[in-house]
Order: structure tokens, then C-alpha cells, then sequence
């Protein structure tokens, strides 16, 4: 199999060139060398090691320090929110309205009744069920809803 190549014309060299010159153009001196800490780095390694010790972290201290992580995102989360979230129970009748495109602000709605909850805090879940024309459709919805409003209780 011959594979033809065909010589480059005046257009895409002068394209070729001006964009090679306009990389040239942009050219600064790297400052990767002041930013990258490791031993051999000259500017780095008169600090290398730390002269702070510090005691090893259990993992007592990091469950705590992930617990007080997640209930400050709780507190921002709820600061933000403009609206009161519905205590939300089995069997109850809920319709949640969410988005199906950001970008053509088209919205989607789901009615169905609680079948399960799973309250872990932020990431908290509830599933509805429903039936559409004899076929059973569960969906699994988040309780801190980023991408959709707030679950409204119908019955």
C-alpha cells in the first residue's frame, strides 16, 4: 500500500511559521524550579527536611478531623440553601423536580412514594417508586439536592 504525500503548499507553511513565531513570542522563564521541593532542588533543599516535628497521625484524629470537615460543609450547604428541606418518611407521596440540561435549562419531574431512606448526613439518599403503564421505575434521589429543587411532599 503507497501512501501519497502531497508537498506542503505556501498556506500551511506561512500558518506553520506564524504559529512557531508566535510561540517563540510567548517564551518566559520557568519558575518550576523554585516550586518543586525535593532533595535535589538547590533552592529547596537548604530547608529539606522540615526542622518541625510533628506527632504521626492516628486514625482516631482522622475520622474526628473528617466529621468536623463534613458538619462545616453541612453548616455552608444550609447557609446557602433559600429553602427549608421537607422531613421526608416511608410512604410518603414526594415529587422532585431536577435538571435534565444546564445549558438548555430543561426540567424533569419524578413522583413516587418513599420506599427507603439512608441518612448519612450529607451524602444522604431516599428512593421513590413509581409505576408508568404496568412497568415499576425506582430512582434514587440525593436529599442535599445540588442539581435540583426541593422535594415537595404530596401526601
Amino acid at each position: 500500500m503507497l501512501i501519497r504525500i502531497e508537498p506542503p503548499t505556501r498556506h500551511r507553511l506561512c500558518s506553520l511559521l506564524s504559529s512557531v513565531r508566535d510561540m517563540r513570542a510567548r517564551a518566559r522563564p520557568s519558575e518550576a524550579s523554585q516550586k518543586v521541593f525535593t532533595v535535589d532542588n538547590p533552592v529547596t533543599s537548604k530547608n529539606w527536611p522540615p526542622n518541625v516535628k510533628q506527632e504521626p497521625i492516628t486514625p482516631e484524629y482522622c475520622k474526628t478531623l473528617m466529621e468536623h470537615l463534613k458538619l462545616k460543609e453541612i453548616d455552608d450547604m444550609k447557609k446557602k440553601r433559600t429553602f427549608t428541606m421537607p422531613r421526608i418518611n416511608l410512604g410518603d407521596l414526594v415529587e422532585v423536580r431536577y435538571e435534565i440540561s444546564r445549558s438548555k435549562k430543561t426540567f424533569g419531574t419524578f413522583q413516587g412514594y418513599v420506599i427507603r431512606t439512608a441518612n448519612k448526613l450529607l451524602d444522604s439518599t431516599f428512593t421513590l417508586k413509581n409505576s408508568y403503564d404496568g412497568i415499576t421505575v425506582e430512582q434514587t434521589v440525593a436529599a442535599a439536592p445540588p442539581a435540583h429543587a426541593p422535594p415537595s411532599l404530596l401526601r
